[in-house]
């Protein structure tokens, strides 16, 4: 599964710190994105030697959707690697200073179609004003207020990653696989939390499972009942180590543990983003408070649960009436 392959050691990705790492989980399609990004001709040789560093680190910032960071990685790449042909250094306030940019759109761009200079200009003039803190821009506009939500799991699809996951080739395989969809489907754990999960946090009350979750938003989730079994015996098995059986140093490193995980013969893709977003949507499906939602998912605000809204299941109209009546 090329989309999750192991960060090699010179991956200019490998060397971003972990603040700006934690902005997105290790599967967040934009960090995939990146992990696999390789400029074409002469900028392959810059990439490896300190553009490719600095191009991550500035686009594992971005508050933007894949889509967005893909065109931003491009023109950023050409910017950078223009720079250092003008002996400008990779310092994102002269990178994106309005003087570079405006000299690069009118020196550095003559061999691009109208259109493609048009794009570029675009882009960089948004990226400008929200990468950088001193360079004179004018007060900038967000290039997005958020970041998008995966989409859910259908119920087809669901039912295959039940059923291939005690399938896998390995033990190992099998118990990672199963400790990650019981955490992400049973408490909405997302690359964040999930791959940290020990045995020593969880703990059963009464008919509860619950689960104890760390940095970043440190909170307790009680996990579905038809997954609270699975995660409760994978704790005890478990102990004081990973859910996941996986060692420490291979805790965080979510991409290369997916990697090793293969649903449909690789045609669906396990993501934890995912799993997360189909928790949601079971949560909305089932009525449950939005205030309660909100702090077991660790968010500031229900607005962060607008991109799912699509995939509820519709309500009967006398049921509606009967919620709203019922109030």
């Amino acid at each position: 599964m090329a989309m999750t392959q192991t960060p090699r050691r010179n991956d200019p990705l490998h060397l971003l710190s972990s603040a700006a790492l934690a902005l997105r989980p290790d599967d967040d399609p934009v960090i995939v994105h990146l992990t696999q990004f390789r400029p074409k001709g002469s900028t392959r040789s810059l990439w490896a030697t300190g553009l490719g560093e600095f191009v991550c680190r500035q686009i594992a910032r971005l508050d933007a959707p894949l889509g967005v960071c893909m065109g931003a990685t491009r023109a950023l790449t050409a910017l950078g690697a223009w720079c250092l042909s003008q002996g400008i250094a990779l310092d994102v306030e002269a990178v994106l200073h309005p003087d570079t940019v405006e000299r690069y759109c009118t020196l550095g761009l003559s061999r691009l179609s109208e259109q493609s200079q048009a794009s570029t200009k675009s882009m960089l003039r948004r990226l400008g004003p929200v990468l950088t803190s001193k360079a004179p821009w004018q007060p900038p506009s967000r290039m997005h207020r958020r970041l998008e939500l995966p989409e859910p799991y259908s119920t087809k699809q669901l039912a295959i990653i039940h059923r291939d996951i005690p399938r896998q080739a390995t033990e190992m395989r099998r118990l990672t696989g199963l400790a990650l969809e019981s955490l992400g489907l049973g408490a909405g754990l997302d690359g964040r939390w999930a791959p940290k999960v020990r045995g020593t946090d969880v703990s059963s009350k009464r008919t509860l499972v619950l689960v104890s979750v760390h940095d970043p938003s440190p909170r307790v989730i009680a996990v579905r009942d038809q997954y609270a079994e699975t995660v409760l015996e994978l704790a005890r098995r478990a102990g004081e180590g990973l859910l996941t059986g996986r060692s420490d140093a291979r805790a965080t490193n979510i991409a290369n543990v997916f990697g090793d995980i293969f649903i449909d013969q690789g045609r669906i893709h396990l993501s934890l983003g995912r799993l997360r977003s189909t928790w949601l949507v079971a949560q909305l499906n089932a009525s449950t408070n939005l205030e309660v939602l909100r702090m077991a998912a660790g968010v500031k605000n229900v607005g962060a649960f607008k991109d799912i809204c699509a995939h509820l299941t519709p309500v009967a109209t006398t049921t509606a009436r009967e919620q709203l009546r019922r109030a």
